[in-house]
């Protein structure tokens, strides 16, 4: 069985300096399912994975996205 995991890193560029950043800053995911879309609204701000937040009120913003890849299906994953 082929175990395919995706890794989805949040970017402010594409570099290999853009990728250490985010992976330092905890701003990833590894998923065998759908890609995860997360924003957190506080403050008048927008926060992403990896970012710092305050206590007290936010609003959480999530999306699901399907991702169709054929060696996801040995899982079980109908995307």
């Amino acid at each position: 069985m082929d175990n395919t995991a995706l890794r989805y890193i949040g970017l402010r560029e594409l570099t290999e300096a853009g990728v250490k950043e985010s992976m330092g800053n905890g701003n990833f995911y590894i998923t065998l399912g759908p890609r995860l879309q997360m924003q957190i609204e506080q403050n008048g701000r927008s926060h992403h994975l990896g970012q710092e937040l305050q206590t007290g009120a936010a609003r959480l913003h999530v999306r699901l996205e399907s991702i169709l890849q054929e060696k996801l299906r040995n899982f079980g994953f109908k995307g």
